[in-house]
């Protein structure tokens, strides 16, 4: 189990501020809090949700990459149910995810051994249709979230590629105010 607080996202206007603690104050005001120091289980994060794109966010050590890696695991070994046909997994802080600009890029990170072309395909038919996308260490790769930015991770976080997909990514709080834009719920560990 793990303890999270999860926050609603309600518009608000986002803060232009220089500095970083206000920005960070501005961001614990945000929005509704839905639920607040209730445990669930990690399991929970492979449950379809309303809200296609979620954060999990703490503090360096907190246990945020451990329990995404947990969860993808149990599922790769067949110990918990989800409800996706395909989970991947993306450690941003790896130069081949950081630097793609496509999905076959993306995909690369897996290396040779898998079929890259075919997943791809795969991926672009459904749309992202029951597929869950983890990407961890967004606090890692901030300049992939600048609206300048040529990155996958921007093109699938504003639904230009694969729509339908699911995604979940990891970060300490300072990146949090950025990715306000891109989803709605928090789940802070």
């Amino acid at each position: 189990y793990v303890k999270l607080a999860i926050l609603k996202n309600e518009p608000s206007a986002k803060s232009t501020t220089g500095d970083q603690s206000a920005v960070l104050d501005h961001f614990r005001d945000w929005g509704q809090k839905s639920k607040v120091d209730c445990f669930i289980k990690p399991e929970e994060l492979l449950k379809k949700s309303a809200d296609k794109t979620r954060v999990v966010f703490g503090q360096a050590g907190m246990g945020k990459t451990t329990a995404l890696k947990y969860v993808t695991r149990q599922v790769a070994i067949s110990k918990c149910e989800s409800d996706f046909k395909v989970i991947l997994y993306f450690p941003l802080r790896d130069g081949t995810v950081g630097s793609a600009t496509d999905l076959k890029g993306l995909l690369s990170y897996y290396g040779s051994g898998c079929d890259i072309a075919s997943v791809e395909k795969w991926l672009l038919e459904r749309r992202g249709n029951d597929v869950l996308l983890v990407f961890d260490g967004a606090d890692e790769a901030k300049d992939l979230l600048s609206e300048n930015s040529q990155s996958v991770l921007l093109r699938l976080l504003k639904a230009r590629l694969l729509p339908e997909a699911s995604i979940i990514l990891s970060s300490r709080p300072g990146v949090c105010p950025d990715l306000q834009d891109h989803c709605s719920t928090f789940y802070e560990i």
